[in-house]
C-alpha cells in the first residue's frame, strides 16, 4: 500500500477523494465547507499535499458545490437511465431547441410534456441539450442544444 493510501485510510472520517486525470499524474482532493475545517482538518490537508508533491501529484482543497446546481443534477440525474432516450422524440427536441427556447414551451412545440419531458432531461443529463444550472430548473428555464451539437 502506498504511503498515501495509508494516510487516505487513517482519514476515512473526512470526505477525501482520488481524482482521476489524463496526465501522467494521479490527482487528489478533499471537499469541505468552510465552516466544516477545523485546523486539525487543514493540518491534515497540509500533510496530504506534502505527500502528494512528494509523489508527484496534485493535490487541491476544494470548496462545498452550488446547492441549487447539487439540486437541479440531482433532479437530472433522475433522468439519465437509458429508459428515457427514445430517438425519434429526441430528434425532435433537438430540432426544437436550434435556437433558444423555454424548456417547457420547447417540450409542448414537440408533443405532450408527459411523454417528452423525461427524454428533454434525459438530454440534459448527457449534455445534447444545455441549460443554467446556477439557477433552478422552471419552466421558463433557457435551453439550447450543445455548442458541440450545433
Amino acid at each position: 500500500m502506498s504511503s498515501l493510501s495509508t494516510l487516505t485510510a487513517r482519514w476515512s472520517g473526512s470526505p477525501h477523494s482520488r481524482f482521476g486525470c489524463t496526465g501522467p499524474a494521479p490527482r487528489d482532493g478533499a471537499c469541505r465547507t468552510r465552516r466544516t475545517t477545523s485546523p486539525a482538518d487543514v493540518a491534515q490537508f497540509d500533510a496530504t499535499s506534502a505527500a502528494c508533491a512528494s509523489l508527484g501529484w496534485d493535490y487541491r482543497l476544494v470548496g462545498a458545490a452550488d446547492p441549487i446546481r447539487t439540486l437541479n443534477l440531482r433532479w437530472l440525474g433522475g433522468y439519465r437511465h437509458p429508459r428515457h432516450w427514445v430517438a425519434s422524440m429526441a430528434t425532435h427536441l433537438l430540432e426544437a431547441f436550434t435556437a433558444p427556447l423555454p424548456l417547457m414551451g420547447g417540450a409542448e412545440s414537440v408533443g405532450d410534456p408527459a411523454a417528452v419531458l423525461p427524454v428533454l432531461f434525459h438530454l440534459l443529463w448527457r449534455q445534447d441539450l444545455t441549460i443554467d444550472l446556477s439557477v433552478p430548473l422552471h419552466a421558463t428555464s433557457c435551453v439550447r442544444v450543445a455548442e458541440d451539437l450545433r
